[in-house]
C-alpha cells in the first residue's frame, strides 16, 4: 500500500517585524533554531493541513486549546505550530544528526587541545551588529587568556574577511574556503559550533546555528527585542544594549 505525500505548510506570518524577511528551512532547522520566520515542510500524512498562527488562528486547520497565550519568544511559537501539526510536543532541544564529512571537517579545523571561543561579528542588518573594532578587541584578549578566537563569518561579512585575517592573526577562520571568501553551509557552521567551549554572537541567524550546536552563547541585541528573538541556546546569557544606556 503506498503512503500518500502530502504537504503541511507551517505558516506564522504574523511573526515577522517590520522590515525582515521571511526565508523557508527543513523542520530539523526549524526545531534547534528560531532564525526562519517562515517553516514549511513536507511530511507523509494521509491528510493535508493548512497550520498558521495568522489572525489568532483564524484559517488554520488546527487551533491550540481555548485560553493558549502565544509565548514571546520565536522559537516555542514555532514549536507549538509543529505540535499542533502532529500532535506530538515538540522542544527546541531535539538532537541533530549532521554529515560525518562535515564534522571530520571542523574537527581537522578546530582539532582537540586548545580551549576555543567563537566570534560572530556579523547579522542581516548592520545595524543590530556590536562595532567591529570591539569584537577584534575580544578576540585579541581571548589570545592573552590563552585562548584560541575563531572567528564564525558567513557570505554577508566578505568584506570584512581580509581585515579581520590581518588585525587578528592569532585567530582561526573555519568558515571562510580556500578562495578567502566565507561561504559555509549551516551544518559544517554547527559542527565548527560543536567544538567551541562558548561564542559571542549578534542577534542574527548565526546566533540560532550556534545554538542548535548546543554552544554556550552571549547573545548581544542592540535594536530588535531578545524576549521574541533570543536564540534557544541551552546555555544563553543575553546582553540588551538598553540595559546599558544604549538603543543600539
Amino acid at each position: 500500500m503506498k503512503s500518500l505525500k502530502k504537504r503541511v505548510s507551517i505558516t506564522p506570518s504574523n511573526f515577522c517585524g517590520a522590515g525582515q524577511s521571511t526565508d523557508g528551512i527543513s523542520i530539523w532547522s526549524s526545531i534547534h533554531s528560531v532564525a526562519s520566520r517562515r517553516a514549511t515542510l513536507s511530511v507523509v500524512f494521509a491528510i493535508s493541513l493548512f497550520i498558521s498562527g495568522a489572525a489568532k488562528f483564524l484559517l488554520s486547520d488546527r487551533k491550540p486549546d481555548s485560553g493558549y497565550q502565544r509565548p514571546a519568544a520565536m522559537v516555542q511559537q514555532m514549536m507549538d505550530l509543529l505540535t499542533l501539526s502532529g500532535g506530538e510536543i515538540h522542544t527546541a532541544r531535539a538532537p541533530l544528526s549532521l554529515p560525518e564529512a562535515e564534522v571530520a571537517a571542523a574537527a581537522t579545523a578546530l582539532p582537540e587541545g586548545p580551549t576555543y571561543i567563537g566570534i560572530a561579528p556579523g547579522a542581516g542588518g548592520r545595524q543590530k551588529c556590536w562595532p567591529l573594532d570591539r569584537f577584534i578587541a575580544l578576540a585579541q584578549h581571548q589570545i592573552d587568556a590563552g585562548r584560541i578566537p575563531v572567528f564564525i563569518l558567513g557570505p554577508g561579512e566578505a568584506e570584512w574577511t581580509p581585515s579581520l585575517i590581518n588585525a587578528v592573526p592569532g585567530a582561526l577562520f573555519p568558515t571562510v574556503g580556500k578562495n578567502g571568501r566565507p561561504n559555509p553551509s549551516v551544518s559544517y557552521s554547527i559542527a565548527v559550533g560543536r567544538r567551541l567551549k562558548a561564542a559571542v554572537a549578534n542577534d542574527a541567524g548565526v546566533g540560532h546555528i550556534l545554538a542548535a550546536a548546543d554552544t554556550p552563547l552571549v547573545s548581544l541585541f542592540g535594536p530588535t527585542p531578545a524576549a521574541k528573538f533570543a536564540p534557544a541556546a541551552a546555555t544563553l546569557t543575553v546582553i540588551e544594549a538598553q540595559s546599558f544606556g544604549g538603543t543600539r
